[in-house]
């Protein structure tokens, strides 16, 4: 049963979490949790190395601003994989691998697509996109720094969109195991040639960007040769990636691309609601404040993103086998795992506030210390809402149920969250209001909370409940 929604369920579903399913659930989870972990630490990497410079605050900035644009790159990718992955893992479970294959082709196609397309608004725009992530009244010391650092990673963007497109693939096909071994070789890369560029060859920001591009070049020819050399069901000739029909086109694209929507809406009303802080005085140690909580908040989330390997696992693979009880039973006892985690993480995330604070990030300042740690407890305590949104979320998405998501993510979040810290920060600008810093944050959580609660009922409808591998391509 749900924590926050209570419904008579058939007597013929299980929800009772047994060794053998708690089990299957570890080692479908971990392996992702872990991923996840280590791809959130290689970003904190740059952020730490540059952290303890002396310029550190320009450079913070400089890395968090390519970041944010980084970040919005990401989530659209992910949407991109999401929409396609529905897909893939339905008929890798119901054994259409022909199907199977033309989307995967697909899922590349438009992952390369949209790299070109993310590059040539990058060099056409960077003035522009710089400035709109940068908060500082005065960033003509940040944006020289920002300008290479984000030139030089977009060379990386489009082994990112490719190595990605292999991991959501092995994901969704049960291989969960070789994306993690590949992280791993990708953080202690990423670690050791860092401290050699950053430290011996004093290069800073822009050792790390040579690394980046290090690290993503050598992670995707490392999944090329795995998945070729592993005669796995799918193929990866970049030279084979039109081998799709018009049908996939049609089926696949009706669904994806409202995804990408929803990612797009979504990880612009994070840009949003950082903009909105700008509004406010001091808003330089604010912004920094922020920038460091949400990377140490994702390292947090990341063992909540575990839960999505179980979910495309024991759910996803279930409905394309059209096991439509089992699917749900193992959907309900996934949800209690991760809010189990989530209770875990958030301990972590309050008890660990101080050490992040004034060990992690010492040459930050003293209020930028303080804030961190409010930030952090705030983030700590909300982490089990958060869990519970995102299992149900991750499942409604797996029966392709696009439209409730479209609403409830995206839309709520751009429309109502984003408008409401816009307002209170403004409104506190102008002195109509005085409200601090931490109220504000606390306000907009509590609103972001509550989409919690609208997100149950919506599971609870079973919409998402479907088998949809009835598709000849």
């Amino acid at each position: 049963m749900s924590f926050f929604y209570k419904k008579k369920l058939s007597s013929k579903i299980d929800t009772k979490i047994t060794m053998p399913f708690f089990k299957k659930a570890l080692f479908a989870i971990l392996p992702v949790a872990f991923q996840s972990f280590i791809e959130v630490a290689i970003t904190i990497i740059d952020t730490l190395l540059v952290g303890n410079t002396n310029d550190a605050a320009t450079n913070i900035q400089a890395i968090g601003s390519v970041n944010a644009i980084f970040y919005v790159y990401f989530s659209i990718l992910i949407g991109l994989l999401n929409g396609t992955g529905i897909f893939v893992t339905q008929f890798f479970g119901a054994k259409k691998f022909k199907e199977m294959r033309y989307v995967i082709r697909y899922r590349i196609f438009i992952s390369i697509l949209f790299y070109l397309f993310y590059l040539l608004l990058i060099f056409s725009a960077t003035n522009f996109l710089i400035n709109l992530t940068l908060h500082n009244n005065d960033p003509s010391n940040v944006l020289p720094h920002a300008r290479k650092y984000l030139f030089l990673n977009s060379i990386s963007y489009g082994f990112v969109a490719l190595s990605f497109a292999i991991h959501w693939t092995l994901r969704d096909t049960k291989r969960l195991n070789i994306p993690f071994y590949v992280s791993v070789w990708n953080l202690i890369v990423k670690v050791c040639l860092s401290l050699v560029l950053v430290y011996i060859f004093n290069l800073g920001i822009l050792g790390i960007s040579y690394t980046n591009i290090v690290v993503r070049v050598l992670e995707f020819l490392m999944l090329l040769f795995i998945i070729n050399y592993k005669k796995f069901e799918f193929n990866y000739q970049l030279w084979n990636i039109f081998g799709f029909t018009k049908k996939t086109l049609i089926d696949v694209n009706r669904r994806t691309w409202i995804f990408t929507l929803n990612e797009v809406l979504w990880s612009t009303s994070i840009l949003l609601q950082i903009f909105s802080f700008t509004l406010l005085k001091h808003n330089d140690q604010i912004i920094q404040s922020v920038q460091i909580s949400f990377t140490i908040i994702d390292l947090a989330f990341a063992a909540i993103f575990g839960i999505s390997g179980g979910i495309s696992t024991l759910v996803g693979i279930k409905l394309g086998e059209n096991k439509l009880d089992e699917a749900f039973s193992n959907s309900l006892k996934l949800n209690k795992i991760g809010f189990y985690i989530a209770i875990c993480m958030g301990s972590i995330l309050i008890i660990s506030s101080p050490f992040v604070a004034f060990v992690l990030f010492s040459k930050v300042s003293h209020q930028v210390k303080i804030d961190i740690i409010c930030l952090l407890i705030i983030d700590g305590l909300c982490l089990p809402l958060f869990s519970a949104a995102y299992c149900h979320f991750f499942t409604i998405r797996l029966g392709g149920d696009t439209k409730s998501i479209l609403l409830m993510d995206g839309t709520y979040s751009i429309f109502i969250v984003s408008t409401l810290n816009i307002a209170l920060c403004y409104l506190t600008s102008i002195e109509v209001i005085n409200l601090s810093f931490i109220s504000i944050y606390v306000i907009v959580y509590l609103v972001i909370s509550f989409k919690t609660f609208i997100t149950t009922k919506m599971y609870y409808k079973k919409k998402w409940l479907k088998n949809l591998t009835n598709i000849n391509y």
